[in-house]
């Protein structure tokens, strides 16, 4: 029994100091940049600061711009693949389409997708260009 519960409680050790994205509760969550409700499932992005710790906002554009607010060591960075609605996707891999047709939350007018292919059949629609994360972030003049 003893062995048991030690098993147990290793089980869930390993289980609280897991790192990386976790599921944003749409309508409820609230933005950690804006303070708004997060609550379009095609937009959303969180920020997995060094210690594990999880940042939800409601757009890319809140997240880039809680980068500059400073004093979180972040660590890694997932967006809302816009093709698969409340699915995360790591930032860095992601690619952006930008453009004024593309109606984000905060008016960033940022979609993020997982593929190039996804990507471009929004841009048929809604026109706009391509960016990777490293350009975004320029974009909103960081």
């Amino acid at each position: 029994m003893k062995n048991q519960m030690l098993i147990l409680l290793a089980i869930v050790m390993l289980a609280c100091n897991k790192k990386g994205a976790v599921p944003i509760q749409y309508g409820t969550d609230a933005c950690d940049m804006c303070k708004m409700n997060i609550m379009d499932d095609k937009f959303g992005a969180e920020i997995v600061n060094k210690n594990g710790k999880v940042f939800k906002f409601d757009s890319a554009e809140c997240m880039i711009d809680y980068l500059h607010t400073g004093g979180e060591q972040q660590e890694q960075f997932f967006v809302t693949n816009h093709s698969q609605p409340g699915i995360l996707i790591n930032a860095q891999e992601a690619v952006f389409l930008y453009g004024e047709n593309i109606k984000s939350p905060m008016g960033g007018n940022l979609a993020a997708f997982n593929s190039e292919k996804d990507a471009m059949k929004m841009k048929q629609e809604l026109s706009g260009e391509t960016l990777t994360w490293e350009q975004v972030k320029k974009v909103r003049g960081h």
